[in-house]
Parts: structure tokens; sequence; C-alpha cells
């Protein structure tokens, strides 16, 4: 007698199931971690972006405006001094940021989606929230006052 050699159609058509099985059950999960990922990579843009603004400021000595572009996606600083030293920053796809400035006599001649860092290392008092693309709020950034550093909350 011969020795049998390969896999039936059933054994196949098992594994095959099997395997579907599993892939259906990590998907939602791979997915959320996805999702997750892709916000942090968000926040972790927007804290940066607003760190260097700070220290921008302390360096040249002029304070650095940052605002919102109208696209939502976009957040942009200059030197209020220098009008060529322009910097921009990309919020990755899938969210967009509204930048909010607490209103003070300080900032009531400013528009609400801009912010100012100063020489001194102190900011004006900023939100930054990021929304996903259903418009829920997935995280909010906040710039302190008195230190300029950026929390998340």
């Amino acid at each position: 007698m011969q020795a049998r050699r390969g896999f039936s159609l059933f054994e196949l058509m098992l594994v095959l199931a099997l395997i579907s099985g599993l892939a259906g059950i990590a998907m939602p999960a791979v997915m959320k971690w996805q999702r997750r990922a892709q916000l942090d990579r968000a926040i972790g843009c927007v804290q940066m972006f607003c760190a260097e603004c700070r220290l921008q400021a302390i360096r040249s000595g002029h304070p650095v405006r940052v605002q919102m572009v109208h696209d939502g996606q976009t957040i942009q600083s200059d030197v209020m001094a220098e009008k060529n030293d322009q910097r921009k920053v990309q919020i990755p796809d899938g969210y967009f940021a509204q930048l909010s400035t607490a209103v003070t006599p300080e900032t009531t001649n400013r528009a609400g989606s801009e912010s100012v860092f100063f020489p001194d290392g102190t900011a004006d008092s900023v939100t930054v929230q990021l929304f996903d693309r259903n418009h829920q709020v997935c995280a909010t950034l906040h710039v302190d006052e008195l230190t300029g550093s950026v929390s998340l909350r």
C-alpha cells in the first residue's frame, strides 16, 4: 500500500475557516490600536510644535505667534518681528484641530484661533482640541499661561 501524500480538501477548508475566524476576531483590536497610534502621533505633533515655538520665542527675543490655518489641519507660527520666519506643521490625516485662546485684556485684539509665546517663556492660555473625522473630541491639549508648557487633559 502506498503512503498518502498531501491534504484533503476538507482539511484545507477547515484550516482556512480557522484562520479566517481568528483574523475576524483580531481585526477590531488591530484597528483600535491603529487609531490610537494615529491619535498619539497627532498629539505629539502639536506638543512638539508648541514647544519649538516657545523655544524660538526665547532664543529670538521676539514673540512668536501660533495660529490655526482655515483647513484645520495646519498650524503655523511666525516670529512677530521678522516677516520671513514662518513655520508650519501638518496634523496627521484623520484628525483636525481647533485652537482657542482664553479671552483676557491682552488677547482681545487677536483672533480667537491664534496664540502668542513670549520671550520670557510665558504664553497665552490656549486650548487645542483634536477632533476625528466624526467631529468627536479625541484629545484636549492645554498651554499653560505661566510656563508655556503643553499638557494633555
